[in-house]
């Protein structure tokens, strides 16, 4: 039977049927919501981890409210809880609240924390977890919540680009740099296109080949987004792909829902050329974006040191999201052994990549506990 956890009115347990084949529409009304909270993505996720996925649904009345997907696996001694799943390049998940347009600030604190105390209960309850990690969208600003559940709350940030003004007032918002490389290219060196499927493997092999250039393991397996590109609905993956003499030399593979494209994987640097690839695709992607309406462009990331310079100079705002980490006292080695990840997938280059789950890294912070 379903574990049900009641707080003030809050009933948080995981989807039945029929919110399964409501799932994607309750994701549609939430204005924090990412693509990653589709039912398809999250189906993958947990066939790629081999993790179990709980797709939990709070409830107010007969009303849901708020969605959080989870993920648990067991290896050893660890129960451990992620959302998202780790090694698969999602950077973003966690709860999201449906209907909130119209609630006061009072209203939409109380169901927060109502809905995330409910949920805390329901993982405990049910899972007994080790380790719990949750990492939240960069439209949920309030950490309060977890902090109160006694989660260690770490905030990391994302660059966001603004489409809403015109493309010469955009572009002008531009650094020096990026706007001498946009303007004084000549489009007769190359051209950008959106791709197919087969673009998706290209770009991804691209991406993976670059990153073993430098000596670094690229933890996403290609298949596992090219199946993605296949389960999402059309348009929602969308390769870009820079050619030179009719070749690709570089591009960006974006992922898009509501208002928002993200620049999700690719954008590494070209060997092959010296034109300016990856400020030629980013400008290409940023007027597509406008053309059909959409408002805001997410690099997905600006914690990297050495991407820093490349992303800020195209005006982004800087955003914030969280990272929420818990553990059991006895376990507490817990999270820091887990940020040896990097050092995990690098143990990975022996083997095949498609064997490489997220049980294989608990069984590793297992034997890092013994």
């Amino acid at each position: 039977m379903s574990v049900e956890i009641t707080t003030k009115g809050i009933l948080v347990r995981e989807a039945d049927d029929a919110d399964r084949e409501r799932w994607n529409q309750y994701v549609e009304r939430s204005t924090t919501s990412t693509p990653f909270h589709r039912l398809e993505c999250l189906r993958l996720l947990e066939e790629w981890s081999t993790m179990t996925l709980h797709l939990l649904v709070g409830y107010k009345g007969d009303q849901p409210i708020g969605l959080f997907p989870v993920f648990e696996t067991s290896r050893g001694p660890l129960t451990l809880v992620f959302s998202p799943p780790p090694s698969f390049r999602v950077r973003y998940l966690g709860p999201i609240l449906l209907d909130t347009d119209r609630l006061s600030q009072q209203r939409l604190e109380k169901r927060q924390l109502r809905f995330v105390d409910a949920v805390s209960e329901w993982i405990e309850t049910t899972c007994q977890p080790s380790y719990v990690r949750i990492r939240t969208t960069d439209r949920n600003s309030d950490p309060r919540p977890f902090a109160w559940n006694n989660f260690g709350v770490t905030p990391r940030c994302s660059y966001v680009v603004d489409l809403t003004p015109d493309e010469n007032e955009l572009l002008d918002s531009f650094s020096s740099d990026a706007r001498n490389h946009i303007r004084t290219s000549d489009e007769s060196d190359y051209s950008i296109r959106e791709g197919s499927r087969d673009d998706v493997r290209r770009l991804m092999k691209l991406t993976e080949e670059r990153h073993a250039e430098k000596g670094v393991q690229f933890p996403l397996e290609i298949e596992f987004v090219v199946a993605l590109y296949d389960a999402l609905p059309a348009g929602y993956i969308r390769p870009y792909v820079c050619l030179v003499g009719g070749e690709p030399v570089g591009g960006t593979l974006t992922i898009e829902d509501g208002d928002t494209c993200y620049a999700w994987q690719g954008g590494v640097k070209p060997r092959t050329t010296i034109l300016p690839v990856n400020d030629l695709v980013d400008w290409h992607i940023m007027r597509e974006m406008k053309a059909r309406g959409l408002t805001r462009y997410d690099f997905m990331g600006a914690n990297e040191r050495g991407l820093v310079d490349y992303k800020a100079k195209f005006a982004p705002e800087l955003t914030t999201y969280y990272h929420c980490t818990r553990t059991t006292p006895t376990a507490g080695a817990v999270e820091k052994i887990y940020r040896q990840v990097k050092e995990y997938s690098s143990l990975s280059l022996v083997r095949s990549r498609r064997n490489v789950r997220a049980t294989d890294f608990a069984s590793y912070v297992a034997s890092k506990l013994r």
